[in-house]
């Protein structure tokens, strides 16, 4: 093989290689968030809960609590979804999937973060606000 020819194959190899290493890393991020996700859906829950117990929300804040929880859980299902279809771009090689399924993933992902903080106003007025 001629010394151009391998530098081309190395040049085209590197690209490759940027191209998944940008991706995993955008992938990596998007699974850390929705794993952290859930775990706040789950503490929120239990938080309430342990509100509840205590006197130190009402009836109605609980069920509007469990009500914010529940968007929150349908933008993080959303964002597990967008994940799964962007892998799939990813592995299809479909330059106009990955960008498509890239853009829905960000959107999802910005979908939890201000569904969180939506529910984190909420639970913290909540509980500063109220009491039986």
């Amino acid at each position: 093989m001629k010394p151009r020819s391998v530098s081309i194959i190395f040049t085209i190899f590197l690209l490759v290689m940027m191209l998944f290493a940008c991706a995993h890393s955008t992938a990596g991020k998007a699974y850390d968030v929705i794993y952290t996700a859930a775990e706040v859906y789950d503490a929120a829950l239990s938080y309430a809960g342990d509100q509840y117990k205590a006197g130190k929300i009402s009836d109605a804040q609980k069920k509007e609590i469990i009500n914010y929880a529940r968007r929150y859980q349908t933008a993080v299902r959303a964002a597990q979804t967008a994940l799964h279809e962007y892998r799939k771009a990813q592995l299809a090689g479909d330059r106009d999937y990955f960008n498509s399924a890239e853009e829905s993933l960000d959107i999802a992902l910005q979908a939890i973060h201000s569904a969180r903080a939506v529910m984190r106003v909420y639970i913290q007025s909540s509980v500063k606000g109220g009491t039986k």
